[in-house]
Formats: structure tokens, C-alpha cells, sequence
């Protein structure tokens, strides 16, 4: 931990007159902040080489799945690293009030030990949220081309943004509530509930509305907040293959609804965990973060000019009215791997280029198209196209189908 000190000063004259009003005191009180960060160099294909570690990161040992073990090896990142500490899954009333804090490595138990959880209980009067606790950003591409990304507990200065953890009126939340599950539909509500199909075949209108009839804290996830997961997986993994790190989620043999998994099937396993067959895949609690089912997130479209047009806070709109173009046009060919992508402020880091492949630079894939909207992840139809960066912007808001759907998000009450 590194104290941040600035100094109490008394602005005076030429003349050696000190002026103590209150209104000339600059009072800065010192600081204690963490600071990880890590280096990509875009030109690097190798995606675990390409990445770098900074600031305190520096000396960490990356965390991975052990996939003959079984386990999840922490390296450095354990439970007193500052996101981590409070990354738990809670039972969350549809008022945005944390009810209790699950079992980690058993969901259907409360974590105090007083008994059984409403994880799956359908007459529940909210959902399972994980808890991220509020990250501060600075992402920046240096005058060579190479991305940097710092992570800290405070905002170290005006360079660093919590977007994910922004309400609309720019005040920070303690924290945001992301589900542990992908979402499934009862009475006109997407819920984050273990044991349930999941929702599908609906437009993207109609699962805005499904998500804020829970209440007003609660949305469908957001760029921002998939921005905020990614790195964090970039940070803890030091890799841009995030599927041979953490494992390769339900990536293929997908045809119908059916062939969807039931939420909550690693509900027993605790904060990461995968394997490097085609199976669920989870991290920091957030079940198949990728695969599966693609997700629909709000804050991302492509414009008439197939520029990628981004929001990092509310309100949104799905027409992109108000949104940051990046000003460039997605390129190469309209669907593909990944190979090249942008980081900056204004978007975090956003694929541009669809020529790569399976195992180099970001091993996910990229289709787009004009005037769509975002969906990300993959789906079990898909293949190895899926991954934390993956990314469709080939399909309006309008479009649905059986391996789309979208999950929740809620705010901290004011």
C-alpha cells in the first residue's frame, strides 16, 4: 500500500504576506492506495507473452484452473486483494437491499451457516447478485501503441474513472450488483435464480423492460461493466486467452433452447472455476461470463458507418443517440477472430479487427454490421469464437433468438 501525500498550502504575496483565510487554505489529506496495472503490446500475437504486469502487480503470480486437479490455483490474487475482498454472491430484494451473503462454495446455504438460501425460489422478492466493490480505471494507449490499464482502490487522479460503478447522476457507488446468473424469465421479470431455463427469443427492447421490472436500481448489464470484468480477468490471469486460463465454457453441440444449461450448475464451486472441455465456465462468481448464450448488453452500437459507438454510464438508449464514436470502422473481413483493438477512456478496450485466429492475440471473435447493437460472450453454437472479448454487432436491437438473452444488473441504493 503506497500513501498518496499532497501538502496543506498558504497562498501569499511577492511581498511576504501570508494570507490565512480559509478560502486561500488548499487542504489534501494523504491518501493509502493499491495500484495494480499491466502492459499489452498489440503487436505481440502470443496471447499470455503480450501481456505484462505493472505498478504493484509486478512479482504476482497469476491465478489459473488447475484442469488436471480440478481446482482454481489463486496465485497472488487472493481474498485480501481489494475487489476480491467483498466478491460474493448475496440474495438482493428487489429494493436493491443486500437480504444475506451466500455459502461461496455452496449457494443454496447461507454463508453464517443458519440454513437453506432462496437461490432457487422463484417467489423470492429479488435475485443472486455478486458483489464488485467500487474500481477506479485508467486505460490509455502510450505514444509507442502499447495499452496500459491501472486498477486502484481511489481515484488517484482525474484520469481514473469508475464508469461501472457511475449512477446517472455521477455520483460513485460502494459497490454494483452483477448477476451470478445468466437470466431467465418469470411473470415479465428477468430473474438471476439457480435452477432455471434460460430466456430467449426476446428483442432487445423487450429485455429492457423485463430487467426494470424488478425496480428502478436494476438494468440489464452494460459495456462498462463487461469493460470492468475484462480487465480484471486480464489483470488476475496475465493473458489475453482467458479460456485456457480459466477454462473453455459451453462453446459447442448448441442447435435449440434446449441445448442451453440450467442456471446455477456451478453453484457448488466456488468464486473460479472451468474445465478444458466443452462446460460451464465461471468467474468471480458471474456464471459462463462467456458461452452458452450470447448476452445483450446496453451501452454498445455500431453506427451507420459501422463505427463502434459506446456509453460508459446511464442513461442509455438502444438507437446510440448520445454515445462516444470511437471513429474508426470495424475492418478486415465482417466476422472473425479478433486481432487488433483499441484502449482508451472513452471505451476501455474495444476490438477493432477481425483477423486473427483461435490462438493468437485475443483468440475471440468479432462480427459486426451498421446500426446494430452489442451482444458478447458466445454461445454453445459457436465454438471457440466465445470468450470474455467476444463480440456481435451484426444483429439490430429488433433481433432475437434462442441463444440470446441478457442478464441483470442493480445498483447500490442511494
Amino acid at each position: 500500500m503506497i500513501l498518496h501525500i499532497t501538502l496543506k498550502r498558504f497562498p501569499y504575496s511577492y511581498d511576504d504576506i501570508y494570507y490565512r483565510n480559509d478560502t486561500n487554505i488548499i487542504i489534501s489529506i494523504p491518501k493509502a492506495y493499491v495500484l495494480y496495472g499491466f502492459c499489452i503490446d498489440p503487436t505481440n500475437s502470443d496471447p499470455e507473452s503480450s501481456v505484462t504486469y505493472e505498478d504493484m502487480a509486478v512479482g504476482m503470480t497469476p491465478g489459473k484452473m488447475n484442469f488436471t486437479t480440478g481446482l482454481y490455483e489463486e496465485g497472488s490474487w487472493a481474498n485480501q486483494i481489494f475487489f476480491l475482498q467483498n466478491n460474493h454472491v448475496y440474495m438482493v430484494k428487489s429494493n436493491g437491499t443486500l437480504d444475506y451473503q451466500l455459502n461461496d462454495n455452496d449457494y443454496t446455504q447461507k454463508a453464517d451457516g443458519s440454513g437453506s438460501s432462496a437461490v432457487s425460489d422463484t417467489s423470492y422478492d429479488g435475485n443472486a447478485m455478486v458483489r464488485f466493490d467500487t474500481v477506479w480505471m485508467y486505460q490509455y494507449t502510450d505514444t509507442s501503441g502499447k495499452f496500459h490499464c491501472k486498477i486502484c482502490n481511489i481515484k488517484l487522479d482525474n484520469n481514473y474513472h469508475a464508469y461501472a460503478h457511475q449512477r446517472a447522476d455521477g455520483s460513485i457507488m460502494n459497490y454494483i450488483l452483477l448477476a451470478a446468473f445468466k437470466g431467465s424469465l418469470t411473470s415479465s421479470k428477468i430473474r438471476s435464480l439457480k435452477g432455471q431455463s434460460l430466456m430467449n427469443t426476446q428483442t432487445g427492447a423487450n429485455e429492457i423492460t423485463y430487467a426494470t421490472n424488478n425496480g428502478s436500481l436494476w438494468y440489464t448489464r452494460t459495456h462498462a461493466q463487461r469493460n470492468l470484468i475484462n480487465m480484471l480477468l486480464i489483470l488476475v490471469g496475465k493473458s489475453l486467452s482467458c479460456e485456457t486460463v480459466f477454462g473453455q465454457g459451453h462453446t459447442g453441440g448448441g442447435t435449440a433452447a434446449s441445448s442451453m444449461l440450467t442456471t446455477g450448475i456451478l453453484s457448488n464451486k466456488g468464486r473460479f472455476f472451468g474445465t478444458n472441455t466443452n462446460a460451464a465456465v465461471k468467474v468471480f462468481h458471474l456464471e459462463n461470463w462467456w458461452g452458452d448464450q450470447w448476452e445483450r448488453i446496453a451501452g454498445f452500437v455500431t453506427n451507420g458507418s459501422i463505427h463502434p459507438c459506446v456509453k460508459m454510464e446511464k442513461p442509455y438508449n438502444t438507437a446510440g443517440t448520445g454515445y462516444t464514436d470511437l471513429g474508426y470502422a470495424l475492418g478486415v473481413t465482417s466476422g472473425g477472430y479478433i486481432s487488433a483493438a483499441t484502449m482508451n477512456e472513452y471505451g476501455g478496450m474495444v476490438p477493432k479487427t477481425a483477423a486473427g485466429s483461435t490462438s493468437t492475440y485475443y483468440c475471440d471473435g468479432l462480427s459486426f454490421a451498421a446500426s446494430c447493437y452489442a451482444r458478447v460472450g458466445g454461445d454453445c453454437y459457436g465454438g471457440l469464437i466465445c470468450g470474455p472479448f467476444a463480440l456481435d454487432l451484426g444483429s439490430a436491437v429488433s433481433g432475437s433468438g434462442w441463444n440470446v438473452g441478457a442478464a441483470l444488473s442493480c445498483e447500490q441504493p442511494a
